[in-house]
């Protein structure tokens, strides 16, 4: 299919993709009881929102967005498992559309609905979209931070409102996850790399980090003052970094650690394979000819220039 006709038929496409998505988030919600963390969960989110805020910044090392969004969700609607669960797969599907935006600003439509769909299908996206913690919202906010960051790289004269959203995204996204700042970090890191060719946004990108941490300052706070060391030794089941974790974190991610290991290593194999031909095969597309003609969206030139290439930099880095 060439990319005339799939633009006209995009919309469409993107309709099924985000059907299929809601499908595989909503089919079994209540299938399982709540176990141990989505209870911790429903406890807190059924408290008032100064108790959560308060309970949260002492018990727990991260942030009580979810839970204040969940509390509002749970007065509305109720606290069965489908309910609480289901907020979790709303943000799932709204991801879903984020995503194709992203790979739509970043590239072009057709990287956009591929996107969109390996997301819709992902099995490591739908457990976490069918499950009451906060890891569905944080992929959300994770995409909206870097979608209002790529609107502002796009366009020669970036509008006021972006740079808004993107403030609102980024503190949204630190007060859901503490790891929120590893993504603000991979943007500060690609802006400082490629600092002469954004020079124009310079002051306003830095005004959106200045602000969101005064924003966030005081979780921070918070943090520094009333967390115990118990609640800091809480991250004490996150394994050392080692060759095997990373192997095991693709297979998680791919999909693979729920099948029969033989044909997953296959699975994983060929995960790093097609990963390294788009990296490899940037430079061939390239040259078929680049729709994006804003400032700074050149196509790269060789290997060498694929992977310095900004926009392929960025990928990497985030």
């Amino acid at each position: 299919m060439n990319l005339q006709r799939l633009a006209s038929k995009a919309p469409w496409l993107l309709l099924a993709i985000i059907a299929l998505a809601a499908s595989l988030r909503l089919f079994g919600l209540d299938m399982e009881s709540f176990w141990g963390d989505e209870v911790f969960s429903v406890v807190w989110a059924d408290a008032d929102p100064i108790t959560i805020i308060k309970s949260t910044a002492i018990t727990e090392p991260h942030p009580p967005l979810y839970y204040l969004l969940l509390h509002y969700w749970m007065t509305l609607f109720g606290d069965s498992e489908a309910v609480v669960r289901s907020l979790s797969a709303l943000f799932g599907v709204i991801s879903v559309l984020l995503i194709y935006r992203v790979g739509s600003v970043i590239y072009d439509r057709k990287v956009g609905l591929i996107a969109s769909f390996l997301l819709a299908v992902s099995a490591f996206a739908i457990q976490y979209s069918q499950e009451a913690r906060a890891y569905s919202l944080f992929l959300l906010l994770t995409l909206a931070s870097f979608l209002f960051f790529l609107l502002l790289l796009k366009t020669d004269k970036p509008r006021k409102t972006h740079f808004a959203l993107y403030t609102i995204a980024n503190a949204l996204l630190c007060y859901t996850h503490l790891f929120g700042i590893l993504a603000i970090g991979s943007q500060v890191l690609y802006f400082l790399l490629f600092r002469r060719r954004w020079a124009h946004l310079r002051a306003g990108f830095w005004a959106v980090q200045a602000i969101t941490l005064v924003l966030f300052s005081p979780w921070i706070y918070a943090l520094a003052t009333y967390a115990s060391q118990e609640t800091l030794s809480s991250l004490d089941w996150i394994d050392e970094p080692s060759l095997r974790l990373v192997v095991r974190t693709i297979a998680e991610l791919s999909g693979a650690w729920h099948l029969w290991r033989p044909l997953g290593v296959v699975l994983v194999v060929a995960v790093l394979l097609l990963g390294t031909a788009g990296i490899l095969l940037v430079p061939k597309a390239a040259q078929r000819g680049d729709s994006s003609r804003s400032r700074g969206w050149r196509p790269p030139v060789g290997w060498a220039g694929a992977v310095a290439e900004h926009r392929t930099a960025l990928l990497l880095m985030w």
